[in-house]
């Protein structure tokens, strides 16, 4: 269903393979794709109400480990935790998904033209594979751009 960028994808991953190592391919749509999904996120999401939500969690969360709390408050404590929890998984469910597109989008393309080819020639037979890579810089570019633009 996402895979109609596949063709496009692989055909400029066939250009850029000509002058470029696998690995810096992938690099390059791995922090593309993983900076305008981080970046969509932030515009999608309310992140004012994920913050309010975070400390009133965190709230909750040092009243229940604190030993003031009685033993009959502690059921409503805990349904108050458990439902601000919930209320804080479906706030960002949905841009979190949304925003996932952009990298569901290439992923196709990537496996198109990287699948038969190992991207680092050295380690386990998993860490050779365009994945492992993918992942990795994925991972790097995500957490940096949730760092330096405060993304909740």
């Amino acid at each position: 269903m996402l895979d109609f960028l596949a063709q496009p994808v692989h055909a400029l991953n066939t250009e850029l393979l000509l002058f470029s190592p696998g690995w810096l391919v992938i690099a390059f749509w791995s922090i593309s794709s993983a900076a305008i999904s981080m970046l969509l996120y932030k515009k999608l999401s309310p992140q004012q109400q994920i913050i309010d939500l975070g400390i009133d969690i965190k709230k909750l969360q040092q009243q229940l480990l604190s030993s003031d709390t009685s033993p009959q408050e502690l059921p409503a404590v805990t349904r108050s935790y458990i439902t601000l929890s919930f209320k804080k998984v479906v706030v960002v469910l949905l841009p979190s998904l949304v925003s996932a597109l952009p990298f569901l989008l290439v992923i196709p393309g990537l496996e198109l033209s990287f699948s038969q080819i190992d991207i680092i020639h050295f380690g386990y037979d998993w860490m050779r594979q365009w994945i492992a890579s993918v992942v990795f810089f994925s991972l790097l570019t995500s957490l940096l751009l949730k760092h330096f633009f405060n993304i909740h």
